[in-house]
C-alpha cells in the first residue's frame, strides 16, 4: 500500500497523488494502479465499500486542507472510532488545538432523512468512546453524488435517544465542511471537551403558535374560485354538523388522533383549520420536509413534542400508505400514549379509511395503521349538507358563495374549490389540446393504480402517446410534450391546477413529477377504473424509473387485466430484490415458464433469513399454494429453531401453526417455550390479528405458554383505549382459562356494550360471533336484534362483512332482518372486484327469497366490475351454472369488449 507521508516513485507526495486521483488525473490513476499491483502482476481487489471509504477520507482531507487551511492527520486503521485528527492553524502558526474526526462515506448514509438533514445512528460503544474522548469529536458524512462533506459535533445535546434505546445524531444539511464551517469548528477546538459534552443550548419547540397560523392556504386548504367583485382570501365559514362534533372532540385535552373523513373538496381541511384556530396557547406543526413521512417520524422520535402541540396531518393517507407508513403509524401510536396534550388532526377520503380499517389479506400489509385508524382514532364524518338559509345569509356579501349556491347547491364546497372547472377543463382538452388530455389520462390511470406516488415526466411522456388516435398523434407539434404539460398545469379559477408539479427537495434528486388533482382522481374512480389502458402505458411502466411501490401496483393492475407478459416483466424486477409478493405472482403467471418461476422460488426461499420471523411469515402466506416450497422452509425453521427470533404476534402465530401442521413437535414446543419466556418483549398491535397467538399458546400443552397467553391477554385488557369489539375477542380467549380475567371482561362488556357501532358490519359481525362463542349468547343475540332494527342506516361499504352478517342473521333466525339486508345488498352493495360479485351472489342464493339474487345478478351483468379478468371468467361460468345464460352472455360481451379495446 502507499504510505502516508511516503513519496511515490513519481516524486509526488501521497497527498498530492490523492488530490490528482480525486480530480480524475489519468497519469495519477495509472500510477495508483501500478502501486496496487501484486508481485504476480494481478490487481489487488478491494470491496467497493472500502473504495468509497478511502475516497471519503481523501475528500475530507482536501476540504480541511484546501478550504480551511488546516492540518489533517489520518489515524491508523485500528484506531477505534476515530479516522483522523485536525489541527487548527492560526495564520502561519500551528496552534496545537485538535479535533477528532469520525468519517463515513457513501450515499447510504444519507438514506435516513430528517427535518433539515440526515440521521446518523452510531452504536452505544462508539457513543461512549466519543463522549469520553480527550478531544472534541466531530462526525463527517461524505456524499459521493454531490461531493460534499457534512459535519456535526458529538455531545449530549446533539445526540438523542431513539425509542429502541439506541442513539441518533442529526447531521444538518447546512453544516457543509468548507470555509463556512471555520468559525464554528474553531469554537469546538477552543472549548474544553468536558464542557462540550454537557453543553445544552436551548432549542425552539416544534411548530409555530396557533395565533400566527392566519393563512389557511399554507395548511393546504383549497383556494376558492375567483369572481370579479368578490373578496380575496377564504370564504366566510358556515358551520355544519361535523363542526360541533370536532369542537367536542378538541375540548378534551388528552392526547388523541382526530381524522376528518369526507370526499374530495368537501371542506375537510377547512373544517380542521377552523376547529384549531381558536386553541390559543397551542403550537401547530406541519410535517412536510424532506417528505411527509420522514418529517413526521423525525418529529415523533425527536423527543421535542411539547404539551399543547397540534400535529397537522392533512391527507393522512399520504403518511400511512407509503414505504414508511407502518413506521409512521407505530411512532404516532406510541407518541399519543406517551406525550401529554398532543393532538394529531388529519383528513382522509372514505375509501382510504376503508382500506386501512378493513379486515382481510390486503390489510395484513399495514396492521399498525389499522390499529391506529380503526382502534384509537376519533372519526369525524363531513356533513355535506349546509343549512341553505344560513348559507344564503352568509353569502350576501360574497359573490363566490352566491355563485356556488346558485350553480351547485348540492356541492357547494366542491364548486368553490373549482371542482366543476376541473371537469370542464378535462373534457374540453380533448379538442383544445389532445396532448394535455392524454397526459391527464395517463396520470389518472397511474394514480388509480398507485395513489401514493406522483408520476414522473419520463413516464407521462411515454405513456400518453397511446391515448391518442393516429390522427391526433400526427397533428401534434414536434415538441408537444412540454407544451401539453404546461397546458395541463393551467391554474383554474385562480384556485387549482389539473396537474400539479411535485419538485423533489432531496440532495442529488432532479426528477420532476406530477400529481393529478384530487377532484379529477375521484372522477376517474367512477369513469376510468375499468377503462382500457393502452400499450404505451405498459411500455412506460416497464421502461421508466419507478419506485418499488409503483412497480408492484402496476404489476398487480397488469395481472388484473390479464396483461401477463407486462406483469411478468414488472414482477421480475422486484424478484431480483427479494420481493416475495412478486415471486408469488410469477408462480401463477402463464407467460413465464413454470420451471423458470419455480427455480426463482427455490433460490429465494433458500435465501430467507430464519432469524427474521416476518420474512418467514410472509413467505409461508404468499406461497401457501406451493407445499413443496413452504415444506422446505418449515423444515429449515424446524432445524434452526434456536435462532428463530421474536416478531409480531401474527407472524409468530403463522410460524407456530405451520410447525404444528407439519408435525414438527419438538420445534413447535421449543418455539412456544421461547415465546413464553420472552412474552414481555412482544409489542402489542391489532388484537384482531393477534388473538390467534393467544389461542395457540393457550392450547400448546405447555403450562408456561398458557400463563404467557393469559399475560398477553391481560396486557390488552389493561389498555385504556380498548374498544368493545376487542373486549369480545378477549372474552373468547380467556373463557375456561383465566376465571378472574374472564369475569372482569364480562363486567366491562356489560357496561360498554352500548358503544358497539351498529351501522358498521365490519366490527358488528365479529363482535356478535365472539359474544356468543365467549358465553354471552344473550348479549350477542341482543346485539343482532339492535342491528336488525336499523338496517336502513347500515353502511355496506365494499368488504365481505355485510355478506357474513347476512349469514349470521339467518343462522340466528332473524329472517325478516336478513331479507331486508339482502334487498339492500342487491341494490346498494359495491363489490369493487369481479370475484366479490360472485361471493355476493352466492350468499344471496342461499336465501329463501331469491328475488334479491336475481336483482343483483342483473345489476352485475349490466354494470358490475369486470376486473380482475380471472374473476370475470369464473363469474361467467357461475352465471351459466345458474341457468342465467342471457346475463352470462351480456357480462361476457362487456369483458370481451374491454379486452379487445385494450389490445389483449
Amino acid at each position: 500500500m502507499l504510505g502516508i507521508g511516503v513519496d511515490t516513485p513519481s516524486g509526488w507526495s501521497w497527498q498530492a497523488l490523492a488530490r490528482r486521483v480525486v480530480e480524475r488525473d489519468e497519469e495519477a490513476i495509472e500510477l495508483l494502479k501500478k502501486e496496487a499491483m501484486r508481485e504476480d502482476g494481478t490487481m489487488m481487489r478491494r470491496k467497493s465499500s472500502a473504495k468509497v471509504a478511502t475516497i471519503g477520507v481523501t475528500r475530507v482531507q482536501l476540504a480541511v486542507q484546501d478550504k480551511l487551511g488546516w492540518l489533517f492527520r489520518e489515524q491508523p486503521t485500528d484506531d477505534y472510532g476515530i479516522d483522523a485528527q485536525v489541527e487548527v492553524i492560526d495564520g502561519e502558526n500551528v496552534s496545537g488545538r485538535l479535533i477528532a474526526l469520525q468519517i463515513k462515506s457513501g450515499e447510504s448514509w444519507f438514506n435516513d432523512a430528517a427535518l433539515g438533514g440526515w440521521w446518523f445512528r452510531p452504536n452505544d460503544d462508539h457513543v461512549q468512546y466519543w463522549l469520553n474522548h480527550s478531544l472534541p469529536v466531530v462526525v463527517v458524512l461524505y456524499h459521493p453524488g454531490t461531493k460534499r462533506c457534512y459535519w456535526q459535533l458529538v455531545n449530549q445535546e446533539t445526540l438523542a435517544r431513539t425509542q429502541a434505546d439506541g442513539w441518533k445524531l442529526l447531521i444538518p444539511a447546512t453544516h457543509v465542511l468548507d470555509e463556512t464551517a471555520a468559525s464554528a469548528l474553531v469554537e469546538v477546538a477552543d472549548a474544553d471537551p468536558s464542557v462540550l459534552r454537557i453543553l445544552r443550548p436551548t432549542k425552539p419547540p416544534l411548530g409555530v403558535p396557533i395565533e400566527n397560523c392566519d393563512n389557511p392556504f399554507q395548511l393546504e386548504v383549497h383556494r376558492p374560485i375567483v369572481v370579479n367583485g368578490a373578496p380575496i382570501g377564504p370564504t366566510s365559514y358556515v358551520l355544519r354538523t361535523h363542526d360541533h362534533v370536532l369542537k367536542d372532540a378538541l375540548s378534551d385535552p388528552e392526547s388523541k388522533l382526530i381524522v376528518i373523513v369526507g370526499g374530495s373538496s368537501t371542506g375537510k381541511t377547512r373544517a380542521a383549520y377552523e376547529a384549531v384556530r381558536g386553541m390559543n396557547g397551542w403550537r401547530l406543526y406541519h410535517p412536510i420536509y424532506p417528505s411527509k413521512s420522514d418529517a413526521l417520524i423525525a418529529a415523533l422520535e425527536s423527543n421535542d413534542l411539547e404539551p399543547k402541540t397540534i400535529l397537522w396531518l392533512n391527507e393522512l393517507q399520504d403518511y400511512l400508505l407509503g414505504d414508511k407508513g407502518e413506521t409512521v403509524a407505530a411512532a404516532l401510536r406510541l407518541a399519543l400514549v406517551e406525550a401529554e396534550e398532543v393532538v394529531a388532526i388529519g383528513t382522509m377520503w372514505p375509501e382510504y379509511w376503508q382500506k386501512l380499517t378493513a379486515y382481510g389479506v390486503e390489510s395484513e400489509s399495514f396492521p399498525q395503521s389499522r390499529d391506529l385508524i380503526g382502534g384509537i382514532a376519533v372519526r369525524v364524518d363531513i356533513d355535506n349538507a349546509f343549512d341553505l338559509a344560513i348559507y344564503a345569509e352568509a353569502a350576501r356579501n360574497d359573490a363566490r358563495m352566491r355563485l356556488a349556491l346558485q350553480a351547485s347547491p348540492n356541492s357547494i364546497t366542491q364548486y368553490i374549490a373549482a371542482g366543476p372547472a376541473l371537469l370542464d377543463f378535462y373534457s374540453d382538452c380533448v379538442s383544445a389540446d389532445p396532448g394535455a388530455w392524454a397526459v391527464m389520462c395517463a396520470a389518472m390511470d397511474a394514480q388509480l393504480m398507485d395513489s401514493t406516488n406522483p408520476v414522473t415526466e419520463d413516464f407521462l411522456a411515454k405513456a400518453a402517446q397511446g391515448y391518442l388516435s393516429d390522427e391526433q398523434w400526427n397533428l401534434l407539434p414536434d415538441r408537444w410534450f412540454p407544451a401539453s404539460i404546461r397546458y395541463a398545469s393551467t391554474l383554474l379559477r385562480g384556485a387549482v391546477r389539473p396537474l400539479s408539479k411535485v419538485r423533489p427537495r432531496a440532495v442529488g434528486a432532479d426528477v420532476t413529477s406530477y400529481r393529478i388533482a384530487d377532484y379529477l382522481l375521484q372522477h376517474a374512480k367512477n369513469t376510468r377504473s375499468e377503462a382500457p389502458v393502452p400499450a404505451s402505458f405498459w411500455y412506460a411502466a416497464c421502461s421508466a424509473e419507478l419506485s418499488d411501490d409503483q412497480i408492484s401496483s402496476y404489476a398487480r393492475a397488469a395481472d388484473d387485466r390479464a396483461m401477463h407478459s407486462e406483469a411478468a416483466e414488472l414482477w421480475l424486477k422486484l424478484v431480483e430484490w427479494g420481493d416475495l409478493e412478486a415471486l408469488s405472482a410469477l408462480l401463477t403467471n402463464p407467460s413465464l415458464p413454470s420451471d423458470q418461476s419455480m427455480r426463482l422460488a427455490v433460490e429465494m426461499v433458500e435465501k430467507i433469513d430464519v432469524q427474521d420471523v416476518w420474512q418467514i411469515q410472509w413467505a409461508l402466506t404468499e406461497l401457501i399454494d406451493y407445499p413443496e416450497l413452504t415444506g422446505a422452509l418449515v423444515e429449515r425453521v424446524a432445524q434452526e429453531t434456536e435462532i428463530l427470533g421474536i416478531g409480531s404476534p401474527f407472524d409468530m402465530f403463522v410460524v407456530l401453526e405451520e410447525l404444528k401442521t407439519a408435525g414438527k413437535a419438538l420445534a413447535f414446543t421449543a418455539y412456544v417455550e421461547k415465546i413464553a419466556a420472552r412474552c414481555d418483549e412482544i409489542v402489542l398491535g391489532d388484537l384482531s390479528n393477534e388473538v390467534d397467538l393467544i389461542h395457540i399458546l393457550a392450547e400448546s400443552g405447555s403450562d408456561r405458554a398458557a400463563l404467557a397467553a393469559m399475560s398477553i391477554a391481560a396486557r390488552y385488557f389493561d389498555r385504556t383505549s380498548l374498544i368493545p369489539e376487542d373486549l369480545a375477542r378477549l372474552l373468547v380467549v380467556t373463557k375456561d382459562r383465566d376465571v378472574r380475567l374472564y369475569r372482569d371482561i364480562r363486567e366491562k362488556l356489560k357496561v360498554d356494550s352500548i358503544s358497539f357501532n351498529l351501522t358498521d358490519p365490519n366490527t358488528l359481525h365479529s363482535a356478535a360471533w365472539n359474544l356468543v362463542s365467549g358465553g354471552m349468547e344473550d348479549a350477542g343475540r341482543d346485539l343482532l336484534a339492535k342491528f336488525a332494527g336499523q338496517i336502513d342506516d347500515v353502511e355496506l361499504g365494499s368488504t365481505y362483512a355485510p355478506l357474513e352478517i347476512l349469514a349470521t342473521l339467518t343462522r340466528y333466525d332473524f329472517n325478516d332482518a336478513a331479507n331486508e339486508l339482502a334487498v339492500k345488498i342487491s341494490l346498494e352493495f359495491d363489490p369493487v372486484l369481479s370475484h366479490m360479485s360472485q361471493v355476493a351472489l352466492t350468499h344471496l342464493w342461499a336465501m329463501c327469497d331469491r328475488a334479491p339474487f336475481y336483482a343483483m345478478a342483473h345489476r352485475v351483468a349490466r354494470s358490475g366490475p369486470i376486473l380482475p379478468i380471472e374473476g370475470a371468467v369464473k363469474l361467467i361460468k357461475y352465471l351459466q351454472g345458474q341457468s342465467l345464460d342471457e346475463l352470462a352472455s351480456l357480462y361476457a360481451s362487456r369483458v370481451d369488449d374491454f379486452r379487445r379495446r385494450e389490445g389483449a
